[in-house]
């Protein structure tokens, strides 16, 4: 099963650094300058991530974060930004984010904790299947 890692960061330049490297490593990556952009696109049912700058225009990684709860999205969040305050991280860690990272960071550290992150996603992802299937097979539950 392919994981999928959605970046949203509005420097050019630095996502396209993380898209090769994470794509250089295997992964199936899709990026975003923005946070409209991501929203209005289809989020795949795969085991996935979203690794996400705090700082962009119109629409900040809080109101994103905000935004994917609304909506009942379940999507694990990596914050890597620019901005590395202490109330920030604190903030993101109490709107759920799964890692607190900041620019610039070393390729291992964020490739490490990509790989836990989408570690717990596909066992969190499987275990949801596995549910689904049990629940058909329950007589009287419609489990569409």
């Amino acid at each position: 099963m392919e994981e999928v890692i959605y970046v949203i960061d509005d420097d050019d330049a630095y996502r396209s650094f993380v898209v090769q490297f994470l794509t250089a490593a295997g992964y199936q990556t899709f990026d975003f300058s923005n946070a409209e952009e991501f929203l209005s696109s289809p989020i795949v049912d795969h085991p996935s991530c979203l690794i996400l700058e705090l700082n962009l225009p119109r629409m900040n990684g809080f109101d994103v974060m905000d935004a994917l709860k609304a909506r009942g999205c379940a999507i694990p969040v990596l914050i890597l930004t620019k901005s590395g305050s202490i109330p920030a991280c604190v903030r993101a860690m109490k709107a759920g984010a799964r890692d607190f990272l900041t620019k610039p960071v070393e390729p291992e550290q964020l490739l490490r904790v990509v790989n836990e992150v989408l570690i717990d996603a596909t066992n969190h992802f499987l275990e949801q299947q596995r549910l689904f299937e049990l629940c058909k097979k329950l007589p009287g539950v419609d489990a569409t």
